[in-house]
């Protein structure tokens, strides 16, 4: 499945027979087999969500040890607002934001760049 965003991505990453939408999430996978560590790259979860009466899905980036995380660079944020660095404007910004409480509200663990830097 193809995101609407994806003409918006950097190249996609090979790695480990997985395709991967940055290197950031191919540190986060390397790390995790590295050390042992139970991950799923892509697990089969789906959370719905609403933005402006339309449902919308949202599939986390991993599942670590049973936790989930999703890999946001920080060029995804405005303060503590995710935002669409590709498209800025009030209907993009505001579907970024609903899917980050749609995380949020599931309890879906955001890696940012300082938490990569630790990993690293």
């Amino acid at each position: 499945q193809t995101s609407k965003f994806a003409k918006y991505h950097r190249k996609q990453i090979e790695y480990d027979g997985l395709t991967f939408d940055s290197n950031w999430e191919v540190i986060v996978y390397k790390y995790c087999k590295e050390n042992n560590i139970s991950c799923e790259y892509q697990p089969d979860i789906i959370f719905e969500y609403e933005y402006n009466d339309k449902k919308h899905y949202y599939h986390p980036d991993f599942l670590i040890n049973g936790k989930l995380y999703e890999v946001k660079g920080d060029h995804f944020f405005d303060g503590d607002k995710m935002i669409c660095p590709y498209n800025r404007n009030d209907y993009m910004d505001g579907l970024f934001e609903a899917k980050h409480q749609c995380m949020l509200k599931n309890g879906v663990i955001i890696l940012r760049k300082s938490n990569l830097f630790e990993i690293k």
